[in-house]
């Protein structure tokens, strides 16, 4: 699959984690405690890693914004993609050091916890929660999610993480249960992933706004059922042909088993 994503020339570069000096890396950015013990956690660890190396280029690499997407996340892109619109928030406030997406195109801008999944590191905000620390005994299920949310409940200033809306843009993420994804991608036969794709895009289906079709508990997860409902009524109502995902940047992570 890599192969043939670069025989595309979809991507400019891919990295190897396993090639990297990861321990050097993240020295960069947390004192060596941390940096020793984020490398070792038995959960999600080659997220980790990733999350350690994009940090160290992000800084290496004198970007002003960083911006990071999950594999497995479907963005609808509004009249501002949500990449822009996290740099002109931070431009607003130079205080803001992630910017992330919303979940729906309604929601108000304000404070969030740092997720992982999809974010943009805003350089000149993020330098002042550097060195991150305080990484030593902790539950076999931290992450570097957590190990980024405890540092931002250390600063002074509690709006290191923003969510904003602005320009109708949003992401959802697919089911995490893997007979749930194979439910979606059974809906409307060989075209499912298109329609499911094209549903994204338009932002609705039939007039009914899709970033609704959410599971209770999990307002960012995609509820199978419904979307499986709404993607056959559009299978039966019309065609979609060379339907494909706006662009939204480079992902740097790879799928892991139950992606889509």
């Amino acid at each position: 699959m890599l192969h043939r994503v670069q025989s595309m020339q979809l991507v400019d570069e891919m990295v190897d984690l396993n090639e990297l000096k990861l321990l050097e890396l993240a020295k960069r950015n947390m004192d060596n405690e941390t940096a020793e013990a984020v490398l070792a956690l038995p959960e999600g660890k080659k997220s980790n890693w990733g999350m350690v190396a994009f940090l160290a280029i992000c800084l290496d690499g004198a970007y002003d914004h960083c911006a990071w997407l999950d594999s497995d996340i479907f963005v609808h892109r509004g009249s501002l993609p949500w990449v822009d619109a996290a740099i002109q928030r931070h431009i607003e406030d130079p205080w803001i050091t992630v910017g992330r997406p919303s979940h729906s195109p309604l929601d108000e801008d304000g404070l969030e916890k740092f997720s992982s999944r999809h974010f943009v590191y805003h350089r000149k905000g993020l330098q002042r929660l550097l060195p991150l620390k305080g990484l030593r005994k902790v539950s076999k299920h931290f992450n570097f999610e957590d190990l980024m949310n405890d540092n931002f409940d250390k600063l002074e200033y509690r709006h290191g993480v923003f969510m904003t809306s602005r320009g109708g843009s949003w992401v959802i993420h697919p089911p995490d249960h893997k007979s749930q994804i194979r439910h979606l991608l059974k809906a409307c036969g060989s075209r499912s992933l298109t329609t499911l794709i094209a549903i994204m895009e338009q932002g609705s289906e039939h007039g009914k706004m899709a970033y609704k079709w959410h599971q209770r508990k999990n307002p960012d997860m995609m509820d199978a059922a419904s979307w499986a409902s709404h993607m056959r009524q559009q299978c039966s109502g019309q065609r979609f042909t060379n339907s494909s995902l706006p662009p939204v940047g480079l992902t740097a992570s790879v799928p892991e088993a139950g992606d889509i």
